[in-house]
């Protein structure tokens, strides 16, 4: 007996920004026979793996794909995220959660918004190029005017490159919604650009309806319409955009990610390395749901990474906080007279943030979904006063040692410091990057029971502030609540923008 092993044919084109083949995808593999023994022994009703023991075999076609897909798995210096969809499909908001994530991440990134540019540049004519009849197909000035601004602000995306800031990401947002509009940026943009277009797609009744009212009350365009009037010219431009639409299909031979409202369905192609890696997951896991987040910060105890002995209270003080965070929480629901929703409950693997999930789980046990993770763990700042030697015991309640976990007199200044050794704020934040993923996915309501240093952390990513000043003096009524000084919850409420609004409950 025989078996034939045809490998399909490998099309592979750039690891985040398609462009240019090295190889023609139409070279066809050669076609290798392997004879494979018969075991005399083997009776019919036993399973057989035909592929068992067969050596791959690597041909001349196969070993151009594979070493062109070599080269291409590497980052690119220079990534371009090009938004593509008609008007209200939620563009706006993917890239302002986008520039938070990669921001936070530490990702040097930028959103380009045409639309902006658009009314800045028209000055006193702004409502002449904000009606819908602008945005009419047929008017040959109109359309000649969106092109060139349009390619005005890609001229600034490759200028950000270029310049002192050595820009790492842009967000490039636009509806970019005709083919002859994509093939202008591919062509725009030199080769050391690798671009990789994001096209949301909305058809669902209630999710497009939500968005063309959250646009219309948002966007400078319909400032001072009536909502009536708004959402009328609104549906005008988009009839407009539609008459012109085309949709992204891989004939335009470039890399491209594809949400179906917002994330109900997701097609990729020819994505790899950091797309697939970072921004890919985050992209699947965000949606529009508008559930609260709760994030608490324990106070640390004895023998724990945050323990300080001037924070440090006593076991009654962590017991009782156990306790009033579980009251304040289901008295809050039931005060609503609204159907109590299941909650996602996300806390560290240090002993008092378990105990205090599971005391919190006690009173609804089939309503709370518990999960520990060491992603929350807290920061670990390296020794202030290291032994001796590497086998001297080390005493972590000796007044001569101590974990250097007091956030609020840590005075490094960079997120790559590290101090005494230990974690900088950079290694804390990709720690928590799956964890903040998990926390986005999350479609029910979210309390996080976490220390001072990781619950920080998270905040500089809702609130997209600057990692290392949210980390630093206890400047603000929401970071003293994060301070591990008295029991308080940081609620933050999302808004259709894409951010945080934030509220603190002292318990």
């Amino acid at each position: 007996a025989k078996v034939m092993l045809m490998p399909p044919p490998i099309n592979i084109k750039e690891e985040e920004g398609c462009r240019k083949n090295m190889y023609s995808p139409a070279e066809s593999a050669k076609t290798t026979e392997i004879p494979r023994k018969e075991d005399s022994s083997t009776n019919s009703s036993q399973q057989i793996s035909y592929y068992d023991n067969i050596p791959l075999q690597r041909t001349e076609s196969k070993a151009k794909a594979l070493c062109q897909r070599s080269e291409l798995t590497a980052n690119s210096q220079k990534l371009l995220l090009v938004l593509v969809g008609i008007p209200a499909r939620g563009k706006s908001f993917i890239s302002a959660k986008l520039y938070s994530f990669l921001n936070w991440l530490g990702y040097k990134t930028r959103v380009f918004n045409v639309g902006q540019h658009r009314r800045a540049m028209s000055g006193d004519t702004k409502r002449a190029t904000s009606q819908a009849a602008f945005f009419d197909t047929t008017n040959k000035s109109a359309k000649e005017q969106r092109e060139a601004i349009a390619m005005e602000v890609l001229d600034q995306v490759i200028a950000w490159y270029a310049s002192s800031e050595r820009g790492e990401i842009a967000i490039f947002d636009a509806t970019n919604s005709t083919l002859a509009r994509r093939k202008a940026i591919r062509d725009r943009c030199p080769n050391d650009i690798s671009i990789v277009f994001i096209e949301s797609i909305c058809d669902d009744p209630q999710v497009l309806e939500q968005n063309m009212i959250a646009k219309v009350r948002a966007s400078p365009d319909f400032k001072g319409l009536h909502l009536d009037e708004a959402m009328a010219d609104l549906r005008r431009r988009i009839s407009n955009y539609e008459a012109a639409y085309e949709t992204i299909t891989d004939s335009e031979n470039i890399s491209y990610v594809k949400l179906f409202n917002f994330s109900s369905k997701v097609t990729v192609n020819n994505c790899f390395g950091r797309m697939s890696k970072t921004i890919l997951p985050f992209l699947m896991a965000t949606h529009s749901n508008d559930r609260p987040i709760y994030l608490t910060a324990l106070v640390p105890r004895r023998r724990e990474p945050e323990y300080y002995q001037d924070t440090c209270q006593s076991q009654q003080f962590c017991l009782d906080f156990e306790q009033r965070l579980a009251e304040w929480w289901w008295k809050k629901k039931t005060a609503n007279h609204t159907e109590v929703q299941r909650v996602q409950v996300f806390t560290s693997t240090m002993p008092g943030a378990i105990d205090a999930g599971l005391a919190f789980a006690k009173h609804a046990p089939h309503l709370v979904q518990l999960n520990h993770t060491s992603a929350l763990n807290p920061l670990l700042l390296g020794v202030s006063t290291p032994p001796n030697s590497s086998h001297d015991f080390i005493d972590l309640d000796s007044s001569n040692y101590s974990i250097r976990s007091n956030v609020s007199s840590d005075t490094r200044q960079d997120i790559f410091d590290r101090g005494n050794g230990g974690e900088s704020y950079y290694d804390l934040i990709q720690r928590l990057e799956s964890a903040c993923l998990d926390i986005e996915a999350s479609v029910d309501p979210v309390l996080i029971i976490t220390h001072a240093t990781p619950a920080r952390a998270l905040r500089a990513y809702f609130k997209n502030i600057d990692v290392v000043k949210c980390m630093g003096q206890t400047t603000s009524p929401e970071t003293r609540a994060l301070a591990d000084s008295e029991p308080a919850v940081l609620e933050l409420i999302a808004n259709f923008g894409g951010g945080f609004i934030e509220n603190v409950h002292f318990i």
